[in-house]
């Protein structure tokens, strides 16, 4: 959805008048929504390059897998040892740069978390995720596997794609009333308290 678009029809059908008093608060919400799309293109970019270099990785990680068979089928003791050596300290960089990924990814997604988590629309999604068991009255993330991570992951992206956590102007989330507030107020109503 084109959200430039939307706004710029919204502005085609208010008066001269209306625009005058909105048009700030159009710009910013189009300047929010720029911003938003930018930060999800951002971290699908961040995560899909962590995923090529995990993929690079393993694909050395087979090839010196196979170079250590063909050592052995040579019957070449020490060159063996040598290259099995090599393999054990690439196999465990290897380890290392895995388990570091999937800690940052676990990480961003508890954060992405807690910062949707009380947004009104985020039962929208909430039945869709993988959640863990609460431990001790909190939520035991190191429960959850690498693969529920990232599908949960996707699910928020799609939900942030979608502009379901987008703020309104003045910094209230979609369908929540402002703080202090009993009733909303219609933005067009030109004679407030008159009904």
């Amino acid at each position: 959805m084109d959200f430039t678009k939307v706004i710029a029809e919204i502005r085609k059908s208010l008066d001269d008048e209306t625009v005058a008093k909105v048009g700030t608060l159009l710009k910013d919400l189009e300047r929010g929504i720029g911003e938003l799309i930018d930060d999800a293109k951002a971290d699908s970019a961040e995560s899909k390059s962590r995923k090529l270099k995990i993929k690079e990785l393993e694909s050395e990680k087979e090839k010196l897998q196979d170079e250590v068979e063909k050592l052995k089928s040579d019957n070449s003791s020490e060159a063996l040892q040598k290259q099995n050596e090599e393999l054990k300290k690439e196999n465990e960089t290897l380890k290392q740069y895995q388990a570091s990924v999937l800690k940052d990814r676990r990480n961003s997604f508890v954060t992405r978390y807690d910062k949707i988590k009380d947004v009104v629309n985020f039962d929208k999604i909430s039945k869709d995720l993988k959640l863990p068991e609460e431990k001790d009255g909190k939520l035991n993330w190191e429960s959850l596997s690498d693969d529920d991570i990232s599908a949960n992951l996707e699910i928020i992206s799609k939900a942030e794609e979608w502009g379901l956590f987008e703020k309104q102007p003045g910094g209230n989330p979609p369908n929540r009333p402002a703080a202090g507030s009993d009733k909303i107020k219609d933005p067009f109503d030109k004679f407030p308290g008159v009904t």
